[in-house]
């Protein structure tokens, strides 16, 4: 009971965030703003999906095997569209920058991961035997753990060296507060939703703690807004 309580919470504060950086940005006209407040209402929608999934009772849910099946679909959908604004997002803030070769690359490369993760081979297949219903990861799953470490380190070395020459010590406290939320949130989401399940099996509490990790974002997002004046709110 208390996981989709936790998760409930997270809903609605990425809502919540969702919403006051729209409005801001669309005062603001900051595309970097936009692109943030896309990324909150994506993670909420993506932790609400997860959520219906926690706590299945694989005994008695084989008659419900259709709803399941899509939302599994719609969970990892969204996370490589998670992971794929993160990085569109990392081109605007702290500073906008021209993208290049390797910024292209890794954009194309999650556009065609999104449009490819509802097939089974990535999101995985649920089988029914009799009322029990059992999930079975897709061979190629790792791919989302392969595209989130490659996305977070190219993000790492990009706005390090972007803080590291500027003289503006806001901005610097502004970009390592949400550097740092962004990072566990994704690393800990994939290593305890795809990484750590294929390895031990799937266990409630692994999924549990992927499914809480946009706490880290809301939770580190939220400090800059109230401490460090993080997108000028």
């Amino acid at each position: 009971m208390l996981v989709p309580i936790i998760l409930a919470v997270l809903v609605a504060g990425q809502l919540f965030l969702g919403l006051l950086l729209l409005l801001q940005g669309q005062r603001t006209k900051r595309t970097d703003q936009r692109l943030f407040a896309t990324l909150a209402f994506t993670i909420a929608i993506w932790t609400l999906a997860v959520s219906l999934l926690v706590g299945i009772d694989s005994n008695s849910a084989g008659h419900h095997r259709t709803f399941y099946v899509v939302v599994n679909e719609i969970s990892f959908i969204l996370s490589f569209a998670i992971f794929l604004l993160v990085y569109a997002f990392s081109l605007f803030y702290p500073l906008k920058r021209k993208a290049n070769s390797l910024d292209k690359i890794l954009i194309s490369l999650g556009v065609c991961l999104t449009a490819l993760a509802p097939l089974p081979f990535i999101a995985g297949t649920f089988q029914v035997h009799g009322a029990r219903l059992t999930y079975a990861y897709g061979r190629f799953a790792f791919l989302i753990a392969l595209y989130a470490v490659t996305v977070v380190t190219a993000i790492f070395f990009t706005v390090t060296n972007q803080i590291r020459h500027t003289h503006d010590v806001k901005m610097r406290q502004q970009s390592r507060t949400l550097l740092i939320g962004i990072g566990l949130t994704l690393l800990q989401g994939v290593l305890f939703i795809v990484v750590l399940p294929i390895i031990f099996g799937q266990q409630s509490i692994l999924y549990a703690l992927g499914y809480s990790a946009p706490f880290y974002l809301l939770a580190f997002t939220g400090y800059g807004l109230l401490r460090q004046g993080l997108f000028n709110i």
